[in-house]
């Protein structure tokens, strides 16, 4: 059974809200370390779409995902094979077609990051008290149970 419209309502603002606070206060010690890798915005979106791709996709297939041109994903792909973050390999059926891939340093880098970000949200909960974050804790646990995963994901 769905909640009244008047709790769903507000229930939307007060989580738009928390998340938007929640990456206000995280966001410059996130974006500090992605500044750091000296990537380009579409480049970082690469990474993320590969790591959240279920099968290695095409060139066209990234620069779809991302909103480039296949010109432009290609020189972008090539920077980061260069960087030794993406592989790129030809298709098993078709050798014209090359799918990317990340290596496990494009793994060890988005990793990091996700770690950065996980400590940043960890130090705004200990700031919590104890009974507030234990009863977030409860509440984003059941909600988690109804939101569909991360494409890419297992979990």
């Amino acid at each position: 059974m769905s909640a009244p419209d008047h709790v769903l309502d507000a229930t939307a603002t007060d989580v738009a809200a928390f998340i938007d606070r929640v990456l206000c206060a995280t966001h410059a010690t996130t974006a500090d370390t992605l500044a750091a890798t000296e990537l380009s915005v579409s480049q970082l979106r690469m990474l993320f779409l590969l790591r959240d791709s279920a099968e290695p996709p095409t060139v066209n297939e990234v620069a779809d995902g991302v909103a480039l041109s296949v010109a432009a994903a290609g020189r972008a792909a090539d920077r980061l094979v260069a960087a030794g973050l993406v592989d790129r390999r030809e298709d098993r059926h078709d050798r014209r077609m090359k799918r990317l891939s990340l290596t496990a340093d494009g793994q060890r880098l988005l990793e990091a990051h996700f770690q950065v970000h996980a400590s940043a949200v960890e130090g705004l909960l200990a700031e919590m008290p104890a009974e507030v974050c234990a009863r977030l804790h409860d509440g984003v646990t059941a909600a988690l149970d109804y939101l569909p995963p991360r494409p890419g994901c297992v979990n």
